[in-house]
């Protein structure tokens, strides 16, 4: 379902489209940086997420760059949250320090969620301020651009893959839950499942993993909320490059990866002999 229904004596837009994807990943598609910027702006424009703070109060500071170069700076102020429900705010146009430019309308949205039969609705209610805000975000293209933006959100969640590498051996249907031995540190039992969308660090998890046998990669579907992993998002590689995150819910295993390719011997080996001196330093993983 795809509706844009504008309603000009009303100064209203409502947007609704189903994504044929379960509500947690949809609801981390608008809430989660990593994978927001990814879709947020309508091509050849990038999404550049400077900050975001997804919290009652919180901000979300960001640009639209184009391919040459020019940079549009929009900020959203967060109002009402309820989990996996609603939440709605007001956006504007402002400079790069997230001070508001008053020539351009700004827009107080409502969006809600709502799941069924393994397919999600996202109904997005846009007010404006007079019914010449709204004819001057049409006439910037709003309509085509956020159009395109869902369309990209719709291919980004049919063409996510999701891995977990290990040394466990299980099979399509199995789920992979928390609460075995950590792979680092003191090797307690731990809090979070991982996942990642890159095959590359699926790897490093399937070759570094405790226990004997031969290292796996899973095909996994996350079945419930997950979240950037700190362990390398803060602490590594900022912005989540690698894609990795983690989840106190299940994974549920759809597949297998049999014909993935290790590391150099080489390059195992350092890593292998890093993670022994956090080890004898007794560093964990994040547990925050």
């Amino acid at each position: 379902m795809f509706n844009f229904i504008i309603a000009k004596d009303d100064r209203t837009i409502t947007v609704e489209r189903t994504f044929n994807s379960p509500l947690d990943l949809v609801w981390a598609a608008w809430t989660d940086p990593a994978i927001l910027c990814q879709w947020w702006a309508p091509r050849p424009y990038q999404c550049i997420i400077k900050s975001l703070d997804f919290r009652i109060g919180g901000k979300w500071l960001y640009c639209m760059e184009g391919p040459q170069g020019d940079r549009h700076w929009c900020f959203f102020e967060y109002g009402t949250i309820t989990p996996k429900t609603y939440f709605d705010g007001h956006d504007a146009f402002c400079d790069e320090d997230g001070s508001a430019n008053g020539f351009k309308p700004a827009t107080h949205w409502k969006n809600h969620f709502s799941e069924s039969g393994g397919t999600t609705t996202v109904r997005m209610h846009l007010d404006f301020t007079s019914p010449e805000a709204l004819e001057q975000i049409l006439k910037m293209g709003f309509k085509e651009g956020f159009t395109m933006g869902l369309e990209q959100l719709d291919e980004l969640l049919s063409s996510t893959t999701y891995y977990h590498g290990t040394k466990a051996q299980v099979k399509v249907g199995d789920l992979i839950e928390p609460g075995f031995s950590s792979n680092y540190g003191q090797q307690k039992p731990a809090k979070y499942v991982y996942l990642t969308a890159t095959l590359d660090a699926a790897t490093w998890g399937a070759e570094l993993a405790q226990g004997e046998g031969r290292g796996r990669i899973y095909i996994v579907e996350p079945t419930g909320h997950f979240e950037n992993d700190p362990n390398l998002t803060d602490k590594k590689f900022p912005g989540n490059p690698t894609r990795s995150y983690r989840t106190k819910s299940a994974l549920r295993v759809v597949g297998e990866v049999a014909d993935w390719q290790g590391h150099a011997p080489e390059l195992l080996q350092a890593m292998n002999e890093h993670l022994q001196r956090l080890k004898e330093q007794g560093i964990e993983a994040i547990e925050d």
